[in-house]
């Protein structure tokens, strides 16, 4: 991943993140967390990449409000931002 270009990081990034969307859908919500939390911090503030990011987090609430899954995925989100 390190070795990519800069646009190509956010293209893997955005692909991602797609993906991670589909699966609270399909009830893979731990696959799904586990997708996320796999997008690099740096490709994450990319302003396409974070605005999938929230659509992911109210999925993700919406399917599974109490899951471990999102309990883990919040707290991931709050160390990155620290």
């Amino acid at each position: 991943m390190s070795a990519l270009l800069p646009h190509m990081k956010r293209s893997r990034a955005i692909t991602t993140a797609r993906l991670a969307r589909a699966q609270p859908g399909q009830h893979d919500v731990g696959p799904a967390v586990e997708t996320v939390m796999g997008i690099p911090r740096g490709a994450a503030q990319h302003p396409r990449v974070a605005g999938m990011l929230t659509t992911f987090t109210v999925d993700l609430h919406k399917f599974a409000p109490r899951s471990i899954h999102t309990r883990t995925f919040e707290q991931h989100q709050r160390e990155a931002v620290t």
